[in-house]
């Protein structure tokens, strides 16, 4: 197969869930299917070092005189698909071209959040999912949900038949070892951490709930938890301006760290030696920070919405009211109160947890569907 990756997303070192997702998965690929050429297809160029890439992957970039992704994607992606006789294209990031003769389309969706939530994301994102959303999941010959939860607010916001929907999971890092394709940033994080902390790892976006855990740490900091950091990772998003203010005026802002896009090992550092990892999202369509606390054995506090009980199973603690920074804090008191016994047996749910999710079981699907929809299954 020849087979086309949307690689817009690879644009930017920093990483978000997305890009994270799909560089594990085509990780895999370049282990477990050398039979089949990729082409990853931009226009501005990645990060990906070329020079490391196997022989059958090849970086594609096509500038065009308005390089706009919605623009770009219809004038010039079909063209590129044309050229490299493409016989499935995946769009992995919400998108997809017009239909191309005989060339099968995949689309991955993650989650719905920016049209149930108003202003949590950024203003060309939301108006290019509510203009183009609906008819790109048409276009599509199938359609990838990372979680049950997101499948469900495809069918139901859209409209979209059951059964073109094929829900595969994300990873979590125990699966494989992503390759070491990209220049790494960091932070020296080590040498600025003196006491025990709670964590908190995600973009700075109003979706990750940010100031509730400020609230919450807070609260929990007046009731006596005099001996805890907080510690917020995470590149610099979109209408965040609010965190840094709220950081600023905090009257435990002494206590509170901020660094900005972490590497790996200094996430799986600061992960492993957190007290409790904090994840209360508004909406998630996965969750893959939850996995990687709970491959680590620490405790994870998140929300019950959207997909983040699938992800966390038995096996993570749930606020139910989201913007309720005193149960959050309530919450945050009783995991960092847990006995060496009780760690012990969450730590054993954790891993039975863990082992549901696989980054080489999630490439092996979207394979899978590719081969399917080709007949070489």
């Amino acid at each position: 197969m020849r087979i086309g990756i949307e690689a817009r997303i690879f644009s930017s070192a920093s990483f978000g869930g997305i890009a994270r997702s799909v560089y594990n998965i085509i990780s895999s690929w370049m282990d477990d299917y050398p039979q089949h050429e990729y082409f990853l297809i931009g226009f501005n160029p990645l990060v990906i070092d070329e020079s490391k890439l196997p022989a059958n992957w090849h970086v594609v970039i096509r500038k065009a005189k308005i390089n706009k992704g919605a623009v770009w994607s219809r004038l010039v992606l079909p063209k590129i698909i044309k050229e490299l006789r493409l016989d499935v294209y995946w769009g992995t990031s919400y998108t997809l071209p017009p239909k191309v003769k005989n060339v099968k389309m995949i689309l991955t969706i993650y989650d719905l959040s920016l049209l149930h939530f108003k202003g949590i994301g950024q203003r060309k994102t939301e108006i290019g999912i509510k203009l183009f959303g609906k008819s790109n999941c048409k276009k599509a010959d199938k359609i990838v949900a990372i979680s049950e939860a997101t499948k469900k607010d495809i069918i139901d916001t859209w409209g979209i038949k059951n059964e073109k929907i094929v829900v595969s999971y994300c990873g979590g890092p125990q699966a494989i070892r992503a390759r070491d394709l990209v220049v790494k940033e960091g932070n020296n994080v080590k040498d600025t951490i003196t006491r025990p902390y709670c964590l908190f790892v995600g973009t700075f976006e109003p979706r990750k709930n940010i100031p509730t855990i400020i609230r919450a740490f807070e609260e929990y900091a007046r009731g006596g938890g005099e001996s805890t950091d907080l510690i917020l990772c995470g590149k610099r998003g979109w209408r965040c301006e609010n965190i840094y203010e709220m950081i600023e005026q905090s009257v435990v802002k002494d206590r509170i760290k901020v660094f900005g896009y972490i590497n790996d090992e200094e996430k799986e550092y600061l992960i492993h030696n957190a007290r409790a990892f904090l994840y209360p999202s508004l909406y998630e369509g996965f969750g893959i920070p939850v996995l990687e606390a709970m491959q680590q054995g620490v405790p994870v506090i998140t929300a019950n919405n959207s997909s983040l009980p699938e992800v966390g199973g038995d096996a993570a603690f749930y606020i139910q009211n989201v913007l309720d920074y005193k149960e959050l804090a309530s919450m945050m008191e009783t995991v960092l109160a847990l006995s060496a016994d009780e760690l012990k047996e969450l730590q054993k749910k954790m891993k039975a947890q863990t082992q549901r999710f696989s980054w080489r079981k999630n490439a092996e699907e979207i394979m899978s569907i590719m081969e399917g929809l080709l007949g070489k299954g």
